[in-house]
């Protein structure tokens, strides 16, 4: 991951080097705007937590995937607290 990291011009965690990109090429950033409903956050949380509890432990929980899904379909900055970082 450092490789993806440093290949895209990051200080950041992978997660924020991708996000970085994406403002770069000016495309969409908030799964809202790439057609994600947001109805499905719920069913998206449980599968992210479900796939990815073993390998990253920052979904520890189901609640903490959703936060993450949560700030992607706002079209956060990953790391970004929920009242800063956002591209409205």
């Amino acid at each position: 991951m450092a490789r993806l990291v440093d290949a895209l011009g990051s200080d950041g965690s992978p997660a924020l080097a991708l996000y970085e990109l994406a403002e770069r090429l000016q495309t969409p950033l908030a799964l809202a705007d790439i057609g994600f409903d947001g109805d499905d956050l719920p069913e998206a949380a449980e599968l992210v937590f479900e796939g990815a509890k073993a390998a990253e432990p920052h979904f520890a929980s189901v609640s903490a995937a959703r936060e993450t899904l949560d700030n992607a379909f706002a079209g956060m900055r990953p790391g970004a607290g929920r009242t800063e970082g956002s591209r409205a």
